[in-house]
């Protein structure tokens, strides 16, 4: 150096090197990542909405999809019960005996939540119910029950029907009429 010069001697720091080069771009990278992180859970946050917004509005409109709704909504847990045990089952000998323990345990659930949802669901239950190549027969047992004692149906839906096909109130064309039906069957019956 010459007396007088302003320069000063150059020191070797560490971002310095060619490595800080490639320490800016990963901080760059990890920053562009956590952007987009948050653009996408925005993204799913707003999907999820829209999703939610769909099937409200399918379940309002449309009594199949509120039908199928109910059923998932109810059925999906017994049904992860299944998956879990499968999952963790050490062979098929201890995946027969999970499963025999959440058959005793589901099976009249499962013949509650046809019964609250009727149709065709019953129809299938009663048509289930004979098939031992298919149903467990702990299912098998539950499901006989809809053979012969299928649940009423609500006499406001019946009266509805009964008003719209014939084109006049009841209490105008009956004097009157039992409520209380004298049995039930599913469809088909």
């Amino acid at each position: 150096l010459k007396l007088g010069s302003t320069r000063r001697p150059h020191h070797h720091h560490l971002f310095d090197s060619p490595l800080h080069g490639i320490s800016a771009a990963m901080s760059r990278a990890v920053l562009m990542v956590k952007r987009i992180a948050r653009v996408s859970g925005y993204m799913l946050g707003a999907g999820a909405v829209g999703a939610a917004a769909a099937g409200g509005y399918l379940c309002a409109t449309e009594p199949g999809a509120g039908r199928a709704a109910r059923f998932w909504i109810r059925a999906g847990p017994i049904v992860l019960n299944y998956s879990m045990a499968r999952y963790w089952a050490k062979d098929q000998e201890d995946r027969s005996a999970r499963y025999e323990v959440l058959h005793e345990r589901h099976a009249p659930d499962a013949r509650r939540i046809i019964e609250e949802l009727r149709g065709m669901f019953i129809k299938v239950a009663q048509v289930l119910s004979i098939r031992a190549e298919i149903v467990p027969e702990t299912y098998r047992r539950e499901f006989r029950k809809l053979q012969d004692s299928a649940p009423a149906s609500r006499w406001e839906a019946i009266q509805d029907t009964l008003e719209r096909d014939l084109g006049a109130p009841l209490g105008e064309l009956f004097d009157h009429i039992d409520k209380e039906p004298l049995g039930s069957a599913s469809i088909g019956q």
